[in-house]
């Protein structure tokens, strides 16, 4: 169990096709509040794809995600980013950031939640 996540992430039916390739094909799955859920595949099964449209980062073909009652795809940046977030496995960032920095970085869009987390030094 995880804490966190307070609300419920639905994928129902979600197919994502692109350039005429079946990516995902009627995925189904719900995870209830801390819950944990492991992706495990080859390479090329789909898993990067799950977690994107899972995310609202790309379109799904058919289906629907929802997280609480909200439809991913509705909820603008700001509002997705209180509710989910990532840490892709490559980053893109220009300077090496600490996991900290990266955290802090992401809950900023959550005032009232960043107010509590409280910087200390890392200790090894």
């Amino acid at each position: 169990m995880i804490k966190g996540l307070e609300v419920k992430l639905r994928l129902e039916d979600v197919s994502v096709v692109r350039k005429d390739r079946v990516l995902l094909e009627h995925l189904s799955v719900t995870l209830e509040p801390g819950q944990l859920l492991s992706l495990v595949g080859p390479n090329g099964a789909g898993k990067t794809t799950l977690l994107r449209a899972a995310l609202g980062l790309i379109a799904t073909t058919s289906g629907s995600v929802r997280l609480g009652d909200a439809d991913v795809r509705a909820l603008g940046p700001k509002q997705r980013a209180a509710r989910i977030a990532w840490l892709p496995q490559h980053s893109s960032a220009a300077e090496e950031l600490s996991a900290l920095d990266i955290v802090m970085a992401a809950r900023f869009a959550s005032t009232r939640r960043s107010r509590r987390l409280k910087r200390k030094p890392a200790r090894l």
